[in-house]
């Protein structure tokens, strides 16, 4: 798992304009994907360099990623802060205050805002999960199986 500190010295290093950044690593973390993976899809849904990012586009990037929204609807936090300790520590939530969006994987704020103990009021939270993967319709040995009894045998 990449962490918060990880992602922030990728992005110093790699893409010194960026700025304002914060919904490009809660993607990163929170699909499990690098960096510039991350700000892709962002820049693809509409973000630009040193910007900020509209949440919708963030949402959609997390859905071209392969995961799938829901609404949290257990104890809300109040503030950034506590978030960490209200949430369940199990699964992954992006959260959105006022102009920021933090996430936490398992318990574990990845954010700046882990060490300062941040006051802002949290307007939403929302639970990331993967999409469903269909299940095999059948198995190599199946496949190959099927091909040796349907294949015809000729006596031409």
């Amino acid at each position: 798992m990449k962490t918060y500190k990880e992602l922030s010295q990728v992005a110093r290093k790699y893409y010194p304009k960026e700025s304002s950044h914060c919904a490009v690593i809660a993607v990163a973390i929170a699909a499990d994907v690098s960096y510039g993976k991350a700000r892709s899809y962002l820049f693809k849904e509409g973000r630009k360099t040193g910007q900020g990012t509209n949440p919708q586009w963030t949402y959609n990037a997390l859905n071209k990623l392969g995961y799938t929204l829901h609404g949290y609807t257990g104890n809300y936090p109040k503030t950034l802060s506590t978030a960490a300790r209200i949430l369940p520590k199990r699964g992954t939530f992006l959260i959105r205050t006022r102009d920021h969006m933090s996430a936490i994987k398992d318990g574990v704020l990845q954010d700046w805002a882990a060490a300062t103990g941040s006051r802002k009021r949290v307007l939403e939270i929302i639970e990331i999960k993967p999409d469903e993967v269909p299940p095999t319709l059948c198995s190599f040995p199946e496949i190959m199986g099927e091909l040796r009894t349907n294949r015809r045998i000729s006596n031409d």
